[in-house]
């Protein structure tokens, strides 16, 4: 994916430097990876199946 706007989270757990990195591409498509595993698996999905994944998580429904 070539990411026309990519954030990396600025929380940070308790032990080591835990980070996730999303990215956004040109075609709408959402993408997330461990910024520590940089060649390790990158999660991608349409925008719309993004933002309810993002939604899930905003309000608790995604919380083990």
């Amino acid at each position: 994916m070539r990411a026309r706007l990519s954030v990396k989270s600025s929380y940070r757990g308790g032990v080591g430097s835990d980070c996730a990195e999303v990215a956004v591409g040109g075609d709408g498509t959402a993408g997330g990876r461990d910024s520590k595993v940089v060649p390790g698996p990158l999660l991608s999905a349409s925008g719309e199946a993004f933002a309810a994944f993002l939604d899930g998580v905003q309000h608790g429904r995604l919380d083990c």
